[in-house]
C-alpha cells in the first residue's frame, strides 16, 4: 500500500485503538518500535518492543506521524522493517510491504501478507566488543 492509502485506511478506525503489525507469512505480530524512513525515501515502521514508551501506538497518533512525511512520500510504498538475528554476531534486516489495514475489535493491524522483499534484505555483522 502507498503511504496515502495507509493513512486513508487508518482514518476509518477509532483514533484511540491500539496499532500493531502483522506479517502473515511469518505468523509474526509486533508493536511498532519507530515510524520513519526505513530506507532512503521509503516510509515505514520498524518492528519491535525495545522502548516501553513506544510500545503503545494509537491510530490517531500514528496518522499524525504518517502525515508528517508530506506529499513527496504520499505515493511511496509503506514497508515494515524487521531485524532477524542470525547468530551471536550477525543479523539481517528484512522488509515487507504493507498490503492492508485490518480493523479488529481489540486492535488495528498494519498487515504485510506478501513475501519478503528479498532485493532489499541487508546482512550485518555486529562488531566484537570484547
Amino acid at each position: 500500500m502507498k503511504l496515502s492509502e495507509v493513512i486513508t485506511a487508518l482514518g476509518s478506525a477509532p483514533a484511540d485503538s491500539d496499532v500493531s503489525c502483522r506479517i502473515t507469512n511469518l505468523s509474526r505480530v509486533s508493536r511498532i518500535y519507530v515510524v520513519g524512513q526505513v530506507r532512503p525515501d521509503i516510509p515505514g515502521a520498524i518492528l519491535g518492543d525495545r522502548e516501553p514508551e513506544l510500545r503503545e501506538k494509537r491510530v490517531g497518533d500514528l496518522v499524525d506521524e504518517l502525515g508528517r512525511f508530506g506529499d513527496n512520500f504520499a505515493n511511496a510504498d509503506f514497508l515494515l522493517k524487521q531485524a532477524q538475528e542470525i547468530s551471536d554476531t550477525a543479523y539481517e534486516l528484512r522488509y515487507f510491504a504493507v498490503t492492508g489495514v485490518s480493523v479488529e475489535p481489540n486492535c488495528v493491524f498494519l498487515v504485510a501478507s506478501g513475501s519478503e522483499l528479498l532485493d532489499l534484505r541487508e546482512e550485518h555483522e555486529e562488531p566484537n566488543l570484547e
